[in-house]
């Protein structure tokens, strides 16, 4: 009776509206990618072009490898169910594997002339 429950409740949400199903970037192949709201042959073959150079450490690599992809694009193609290294794109700052601080992070702010006269 258990299994039935679960396969129930299963069922249920796997056809609740606005759910996507995950699609882990770095393991799709051109079909599953292409299965994503707003991705066409052209994007998935670029995508896959850049990953078989090298996978995708995280969010911020993706962006930054990806010409096109900014942070809103990023969300909305993690909305609809994209996933880089099994996680949801998320606007906090984030380093790239090269250690550079993502395009989402504000820069240091310099020190005001005088502050610099008082150092």
């Amino acid at each position: 009776m258990r299994c039935l429950t679960l396969a129930v409740v299963l069922l249920c949400a796997l056809s609740l509206p606005g759910v996507a199903a995950a699609t882990e970037l770095n393991t799709a192949n051109q079909a599953e990618l292409e299965m994503i709201k707003g991705v066409g042959p052209q994007l998935s073959e670029q995508w896959l072009a850049a990953r078989q150079q090298r996978p995708f450490a995280n969010w911020a690599q993706f962006i930054e490898r990806t010409p096109g992809v900014g942070p809103a694009r990023a969300k909305r193609l993690s909305d609809a169910g994209l996933r880089v290294n099994g996680l949801a794109y998320s606007a906090t700052p984030a380093t790239s594997t090269s250690g550079a601080i993502s395009a989402n992070a504000a820069a240091p702010s310099a020190p005001s002339p005088a502050e610099a006269a008082r150092r």
